[in-house]
């Protein structure tokens, strides 16, 4: 009994420390007012950093990487992903399958599959070749070294605190050892970013002009049989199958040129934008804008129909980049 003494005289002495009053506990003040300014001077600090140097302290275009390299970086996703919600796993491509076919059939979409795998330099699929694929929609962020969350946050416009729930990051070990060169995180509901040369180039053309509805493209840009005459003629524009009555949306802001009839188009609207593009919606069944005004990207600007020259219901969908034709699907893939 007399040995217990001592260790039971130490613990009681521990807990009066503990349990003291923080007035009367000058370690622990120390302690929380370390902390508190801590916390304010990493806040302070990653806020002028992302404000005036994220350009420099993000690299947005991902190395070129041989096939090796590439199975190196998929076998480090995996691994730096396994603790997370988001499980990230390989799909091996079969003979005739697409990145579109993929990604559906895993409910993504075809910028999660470009976000899970950074080192893409087109959306050629070949048979064999391993891809990523996850649960859920987002993308893959491999830290360069010298960033924050605040950079992530204002790179990829989501809330610090989306980043660090869907990484399970502890904020006290994200303020002390902060983020590795290396280390993976998952982005959740963002499109990719940091992409090859080759995809960056693809994403600039998407983001100039976004697709006016969802649905399946029946005729593509370019030469044709015509399914009326029957004659071979050049198509100029996209036809995307949908039901009578679906919303068409803006494709980019500017203002309209034309509204109304236009013979083998039917009900149509011509809009110009302000970034050199003119766009025109064709097959409409119903008009919500005027000529001469100003509309904003997405906003509904009339609905799918079938009139004018046609077999069927559709949307005539056409671009323009100053004054040419060019095609709709370097845009809208």
């Amino acid at each position: 009994m007399q040995y217990g003494l001592p260790i039971r005289n130490m613990a009681l002495e521990i807990k009066k420390i503990v349990t003291m009053p923080i007035k009367n506990n000058p370690v622990l003040i120390i302690v929380v007012v370390f902390f508190l300014l801590l916390s304010l001077g990493n806040r302070i600090y990653n806020n002028y950093t992302t404000s005036f140097h994220i350009h420099e302290r993000i690299n947005k275009v991902f190395p070129a990487c041989s096939i090796e390299e590439k199975e190196r970086w998929q076998k480090r996703i995996i691994e730096k992903t396994k603790h997370l919600d988001v499980k990230v796993y390989i799909h091996v491509v079969k003979m005739g399958e697409n990145y579109w076919q993929i990604a559906r059939e895993n409910g993504l979409d075809i910028d999660t599959i470009v976000g899970l795998n950074p080192y893409l330099k087109n959306l050629y699929a070949s048979a064999g070749e391993n891809l990523l694929v996850a649960n859920r929609k987002g993308c893959l962020h491999i830290i360069q070294g010298h960033e924050t969350l605040y950079d992530l946050a204002n790179l990829y416009d989501v809330s610090v605190s989306e980043i660090r729930r869907a990484n399970r990051l502890n904020i006290f070990v994200e303020y002390i050892y902060g983020l590795n060169k290396n280390d993976v995180l998952f982005i959740p509901d963002v499109k990719p970013v940091v992409l090859t040369e080759g995809m960056n180039e693809m994403y600039e053309l998407r983001r100039a002009l976004q697709s006016p509805l969802g649905g399946a493209y029946t005729s593509g840009f370019g030469l044709r049989i015509d399914p009326i005459t029957r004659q071979s003629r050049h198509h100029n524009g996209l036809d995307i199958r949908v039901r009578i009555g679906t919303a068409v949306g803006a494709s980019a802001d500017g203002v309209v040129v034309a509204a109304g009839w236009a013979g083998g188009y039917g009900k149509m609207i011509k809009v110009s934008h302000y970034n050199g593009y003119t766009t025109l919606y064709g097959h409409l069944s119903r008009i919500y804008v005027r000529t001469g005004q100003k509309v904003k990207q997405g906003q509904i600007i009339g609905s799918s129909g079938n009139t004018g020259r046609t077999t069927g219901p559709h949307l005539h969908f056409t671009v323009w980049y100053k004054g040419k034709l060019v095609n709709p699907a370097k845009f809208l893939w």
